[in-house]
């Protein structure tokens, strides 16, 4: 085909593209090529080829461009496919629709195939608000259940039951369990894919069950986030004065956070609870906005110790708290919070479900949207992070019966369990290595430490066949 001919079959193809939204025009002059065109308008040659439906760099003078709303090489675009919708595109990038449509200039939701779309830098999506069900006509005596807080994914609540009752598991008296398995893109960039699944509507009972230490990544959380939003990191010192504003003990929180999650200290998690406050972290932290509603912590562990050096009953008070980190200083003045939560196990009560989310946010921060993650950074999460890695001298059966079912070296696990009242209890994160595949695991079982350990093998069994 002569070049002449090129150019007019150019300009067919340019006059039957679809507007693109948001876009402007741009006529090509005498010396411009595509590429100059694309920086001057801070585009990428590729979003302007899609835009334009351009086979190939080649313009001519007069051709008229369609100019979409570019990130350029150092932003972040997106191509509309077919099936997508504007809620789809926001939602997967950690947005609202209201962002996307504002940073594109687009006055309705209407997209089309081939768009080029300009993903900001977004606050996020607000966690998802719990979904209010009508009241069921007609009589009934069923038990009410609470929605599943597993976003927009569909709770399984019989294959896992299936699978593992097919090899030859047997369930201690008292039983709950809860398995979600993610898909990560090839980049491993973010979550692709989620599938929930529990042991026979088991995974969001709250209140019929001890979940001891299990529970105490949720404090850490909360003290790490404190310390965030005040510009300290997790090395700054923080002094705890009794309740008479005398005494008064100085812990390095990154300490606290390692002796609570690794040794299971009860004085470091009860430290932790004081600086997160106490209506921060039953209101904010473990609330229907991070979909951890179902959790609570109320007393302190250890009174026998905790009372006598702190003159304190209960985490509704709080003594004053001085954080300290080289020049700066910050003063928590002593605080009464007049709000009560309460658990049928007085000390902490939480569900199978809120303890996954926790380790999603903790495990998966980089993966998932922003509107999702805990308001902390990488290196909370690192101390966090090592803290849930380390070996333990106790609560590791779970771990070490699920482990039996890889190869040596195949997987690695992040976990916090529990122990106290005859329950045992541990929430996992199994990463496989040279896969797309991760899993949460939370389990409880009583009594006694090894009810989770055929639990753990028949469950190690089913991830490493990749049965789910």
């Amino acid at each position: 085909m002569r070049p002449a001919l090129l150019g007019a079959a150019c300009l067919v193809l340019l006059a039957a593209a679809p507007a693109i939204a948001g876009a402007r025009q741009h006529q090509v002059k005498a010396g411009e090529i595509l590429g100059a065109i694309a920086q001057r308008y801070g585009c990428s040659v590729a979003e302007l080829k899609v835009a334009n439906q351009l086979p190939s760099d080649l313009i001519n003078i007069g051709d008229t461009l369609e100019i979409p709303a570019c990130t350029g090489a150092k932003g972040r675009a997106h191509t509309v496919a077919a099936g997508e919708y504007l809620g789809v595109i926001a939602s997967g990038y950690g947005c609202t629709v209201d962002e996307v449509k504002k940073a594109n200039r687009l006055k309705s939701d209407l997209i089309n195939v081939g768009d080029v779309l300009r993903i900001p830098v977004c606050e996020g999506t607000p966690a998802p608000r719990a979904v209010k069900r009508g009241k069921k006509r007609g009589k009934g005596k069923g038990k009410k259940r609470r929605a599943p807080r597993l976003g927009k994914h569909k709770l399984d609540t019989q294959r896992l039951a299936d699978l593992m009752a097919k090899r030859g598991f047997h369930p201690p008296g008292d039983f709950k369990a809860l398995i979600v398995e993610y898909t990560l893109d090839r980049g491993q960039r973010r979550v692709v894919r989620e599938r929930p699944f529990d042991w026979r509507h088991t995974s969001d009972d709250s209140n019929d069950w001890n979940p001891a230490s299990t529970i105490k990544f949720f404090a850490a959380v909360g003290a790490l986030e404190v310390l965030n939003a005040r510009g300290f990191s997790p090395n700054a010192i923080a002094e705890f004065y009794d309740r008479g504003g005398k005494k008064r003990r100085k812990y390095r929180v990154a300490d606290l956070v390692t002796d609570a999650l690794v040794k299971s200290d009860n004085i470091a998690y009860n430290r932790l609870v004081q600086l997160a406050g106490y209506d921060r972290l039953n209101g904010v932290i473990l609330g229907k906005r991070r979909g951890m509603s179902g959790s609570g912590i109320h007393k302190p562990y250890e009174r026998g110790r905790w009372v006598p050096m702190t003159g304190l009953t209960t985490f509704r008070e709080t003594p004053k708290i001085v954080i300290r980190q080289g020049k700066r200083v910050r003063t928590v003045h002593a605080r009464e919070s007049k709000k009560e939560y309460t658990c049928k196990y007085s000390g902490a009560c939480t569900s199978l479900q809120d303890l996954a989310e926790n380790m999603r946010r903790l495990m998966l921060h980089e993966q998932i949207p922003a509107g999702e993650r805990h308001r902390i950074g990488l290196r909370e999460l690192r101390v966090i992070r090592k803290g849930l890695e380390k070996k333990r001298k106790r609560g590791m059966e779970f771990v070490r019966a699920i482990e039996k079912a890889f190869k040596p070296g195949e997987i690695h696990i992040y976990h916090k369990p529990g122990f106290a009242g005859g329950w045992y209890s541990d929430c996992l994160y199994i990463y496989k290595h040279r896969s797309r595949r991760r899993w949460i695991v939370a389990a409880a079982g009583h009594p006694g430490r090894g009810s989770l350990s055929s639990a753990g093998r028949v469950i190690g069994e089913i991830l490493a066949n990749e049965e789910l």
